[in-house]
């Protein structure tokens, strides 16, 4: 009968296999691209296949590999690809109102002290103020309301987002999750806001954050807002992208809960690289500590009384 689509191979330890296997289960119930083969295990390794993506026979590309082409299929792609990300995250759970401290907003197992030590490693002598933000935020009790999505994906980065390829343009389709739980509406696109700037491998001259650091500024979410205008086409289309993002992202929350999850997301990203300096996903580390001061200064600009601790009344 000749042969079948193309599979998605995961080979892992048995141990963490339990958490993504149980990801793909929940990702199978909700979204219908989403296709479990069958799933072996031994005493220490485990083994997921997953159907190929989308609805062609031919093999996917990368969200990277897209975003290098330099095409008008591409740019005319990405509101496209922007909102196919943005309705299968909604596909995962419903929404609601809930009131939390804003210490509750942030990653619970940050390590100020192993980001600072990344921060003196990296950091070329900068003043660590965007680490002792991050202290105040995790001492701040002061209530903020917010939507929260009873479902989220989890590990929303630009690996694990599959490009198809068909009738002159693409389409997107998220896999792999990791760590579903409920959490904050628009935490996902905020760590894949962070993971574009900092995990694609790009030329050495060049930097994805400084090329995209306007959206970073006092009108940040404008649509008048472009890049560096003699960007590469990849510095173009993430910048593109990240517009794309942060569009659907702040219908979901106002842009002062997406900027502390773009800070928060930005502080997880430098937290890894005291843990783990090599073979890590970012590509340069002074791009990490780049745009931890430029998410650090974006919130402070929406809400500046964030840079204190409030006094208990």
């Amino acid at each position: 009968m000749e042969s079948s689509r193309p599979s998605f191979f995961k080979f892992e330890p048995r141990q963490s296999a339990v958490d993504s296997h149980a990801a793909a289960e929940i990702m199978f119930q909700k979204l219908a691209h989403v296709k479990i083969c069958g799933s072996v295990h031994s005493a220490s390794r485990s083994l997921l296949v997953t159907q190929q993506v989308g609805g062609v026979s031919s093999g996917p590309i990368s969200l990277a590999e897209m975003l290098t082409n330099d095409s008008d299929i591409t740019r005319k792609s990405i509101p496209q690809v922007g909102s196919d990300i943005a309705q299968q995250l909604a596909s995962l759970g419903g929404v609601t109102e809930d009131q939390m401290s804003v210490s509750r907003f942030l990653w619970p197992c940050h390590n100020p002290e192993k980001i600072r030590a990344a921060w003196n490693r990296h950091g070329d002598g900068r003043d660590d103020s965007p680490v002792r933000l991050l202290e105040t935020l995790l001492a701040n009790h002061k209530p903020l309301w917010a939507r929260r999505r009873s479902c989220t994906h989890g590990d929303l980065n630009a690996t694990n987002i599959a490009i198809e390829a068909a009738e002159a343009r693409y389409r997107a389709y998220i896999f792999d999750a990791a760590g579903m739980r409920a959490d904050v509406a628009g935490r996902d696109l905020a760590m894949l806001e962070t993971s574009l700037l900092l995990h694609q491998r790009i030329p050495p001259d060049e930097c994805l954050v400084s090329r995209c650091q306007a959206i970073y500024g006092d009108s940040a979410t404008s649509a008048d807002l472009a890049p560096d205008k003699d960007a590469q086409p990849i510095a173009r289309n993430t910048f593109q992208l990240i517009q794309e993002i942060r569009r659907h992202a702040l219908k979901m929350n106002d842009s002062l809960v997406y900027a502390l999850m773009v800070f928060d997301c930005a502080m997880i990203q430098l937290g890894g690289l005291a843990i783990q300096s090599r073979q890590n996903k970012i590509a340069n580390p002074a791009s990490a500590i780049k745009l931890t001061e430029l998410a650090a200064k974006w919130l402070l600009l929406i809400a500046p009384e964030l840079s204190t601790i409030p006094t208990p009344s």
